[in-house]
């Protein structure tokens, strides 16, 4: 899950002709400038953050971080919502539930004066009986309803999250028609990779919701719990991913909701799922039409490129 105190950074690559812009989270700096020098520094033009910054900030604050960001040509791309238990907009409570469409509400008016082009939202929160996660699945678009007239107010749009099993917008039809059910503009899907591998076909996942997809969280696991590894460590199919995003016509940036393998920085991990995402991952064929991949025996990481030419952290010899 996102930490709330933390921004996210984009690097543009080309994949196939298409240009992709690659974003990772980190924390966010004290000023403005030390945030833009180091967004500089690293060759990087955009930022998603958390809410806590925002909502603890007076108007003017976000007024000069918007300026900050203009001027430099720079862009706040998004914002997470909060989330969890006490923070469900599905929630079956009344109280909680108007509870937090006022705090989202809030955030909403005071990303828009920040320049934040969308926020980052979940349907709800896990539930084991069906018939609850039913009733949260009509609550989220009731929800969203409002939501999406404040949005459209503060020139922000809303990404809902497709989620972990037992959550309401596990499954993506079900998710596409929470979305489609509004037909606003200012409502679209946030795809979450790791999300999509734990609750079964993450391809199937994909196409099923690649029209609506507005922004994405990318990441890995074993696909039996949500882990956040960084891409590329997990058993996520990325060739699939990368086919079925060639398909689109997908220019903004696309967060990488992991921390970088084995203590390596962020740069190095651009370096990695760039390289993961343009299929050059050095592999050989395994059994039953599976796929080894090398990994360094010194770093840890794996080996990318041709066997030829390649790369490591490390850059040992092989």
């Amino acid at each position: 899950m996102p930490i709330s105190s933390a921004c996210v950074i984009s690097s543009i690559i080309e994949l196939k002709g298409i240009s992709m812009k690659l974003a990772i989270v980190t924390g966010i700096r004290q000023t403005i400038a030390e945030t833009i020098s180091y967004l500089d520094e690293n060759g990087l033009e955009a930022i998603e953050c958390g809410y806590q910054h925002f909502m603890d900030s007076n108007n003017q604050s976000l007024r000069d971080l918007s300026k900050g960001f203009a001027d430099n040509g720079k862009r706040i791309w998004s914002v997470h919502a909060l989330f969890g238990k006490g923070s469900n907009l599905s929630a079956i409570d009344g109280e909680e539930r108007k509870k937090t469409l006022e705090t989202n509400q809030k955030l909403l008016q005071k990303v828009g004066m920040a320049g934040v082009e969308m926020v980052v939202i979940h349907p709800g929160v896990a539930e084991d009986n069906k018939e609850n996660l039913k009733t949260m699945s009509s609550l989220i678009v009731e929800s969203l309803a409002e939501l999406v007239v404040v949005a459209e107010q503060e020139g922000v749009k809303l990404a809902l999250e497709n989620m972990l099993p037992k959550h309401p917008g596990s499954d993506g039809e079900e998710l596409l028609n929470m979305v489609k059910q509004l037909e606003s503009p200012w409502l679209g899907v946030c795809f979450d990779s790791g999300h999509a591998h734990v609750a079964g076909d993450m391809r199937k996942h994909f196409e099923t919701l690649k029209d609506s997809i507005i922004t994405f969280h990318i990441q890995d696991n074993d696909g039996t719990r949500d882990m956040h590894l960084q891409p590329g460590y997990g058993t996520t199919n990325w060739r699939d991913f990368v086919d079925v995003f060639t398909t689109m016509n997908f220019t903004d940036p696309i967060v990488i909701e992991a921390a970088p393998w084995g203590g390596a920085g962020a740069k190095w991990m651009l370096k990695e799922v760039t390289a993961l995402l343009q299929k050059a991952q050095l592999s050989l064929a395994g059994p039953e039409s599976t796929q080894w991949f090398a990994r360094c025996p010194k770093c840890g990481h794996h080996v990318f490129g041709t066997s030829g030419d390649w790369f490591c952290r490390c850059t040992q010899t092989i």
